[in-house]
């Protein structure tokens, strides 16, 4: 079980970082200057539900931690 909680939340982890990544690779490619619109879509769609998802995983890696703790 402790593998499997600590793999499922690296796992989430690493794809949201990748979704990050690809999201800055869009916006630099983009033309400068980069409007308001496209910049706000960005934000909206992409970075804000990946970091949303990015604390979930953290909020459960220090749960799984604390459950180490208590067995310690």
């Amino acid at each position: 079980m402790l593998q499997h909680d600590l793999n499922g939340s690296l796992a989430v982890l690493e794809g949201f970082l990748g979704e990050l990544d690809d999201t800055v690779l869009e916006l630099s490619a983009l033309p400068a200057p980069v409007d308001a619109g496209t910049l706000g879509r960005l934000l909206d769609e992409d970075f804000r539900p990946c970091l949303a998802c990015l604390g979930t995983a953290l909020e459960r890696l220090r749960a799984t931690a604390s459950r180490l703790d208590e067995r310690t």
